[in-house]
């Protein structure tokens, strides 16, 4: 297992994640992203979301996923293999 973290970010800030999440893998870690990104997209319907973005960081500080918001809604944690930052 592994501990991945998920900072937001809108394009000028970042607004991290300070306990993340230990999870068995990167594709368990881009689902749980998605899962996270919908949530902040339920609660912040009636601001713009445009720019901001869900990074997925491993223990190690190393950039491993960035999704979209405006494209999560969209995803399934099952859709191809994680994508790499």
């Amino acid at each position: 297992m592994s501990r991945y973290f998920f900072n937001f970010t809108d394009g000028q800030r970042v607004y991290p994640d300070p306990d993340g999440a230990e999870l068995p893998d990167l594709a368990a870690a881009r689902a749980e992203a998605i899962m996270n990104a919908r949530a902040l997209l339920r609660r912040r319907s009636s601001r713009s979301l445009a720019g901001w973005r869900v990074c997925v960081i491993d223990e190690t500080g190393r950039e491993r996923l960035s999704i979209p918001l405006t494209q999560a809604g969209a995803m399934s944690a099952s859709d191809d293999a994680p994508r790499a930052a």
